[in-house]
């Protein structure tokens, strides 16, 4: 018999923002295909507003 139970994850907070769009995944997949993707991502979350 095997036990089941609930990932751990469920009970983490989340994000309460706006839903992703899927404008906002093909944003970031070409983000991702440039050279200096990290450096960009690291720039747009220290400007984000905090939650």
């Amino acid at each position: 018999m095997q036990v089941w139970s609930l990932p751990a994850e469920l009970s983490e907070p989340h994000f309460r923002g706006p839903q992703l769009s899927s404008d906002d995944l093909l944003s970031f997949h070409e983000l991702l295909e440039t050279s200096h993707w990290f450096g960009d991502l690291i720039e747009m979350v220290r400007s984000a507003p905090s939650q």
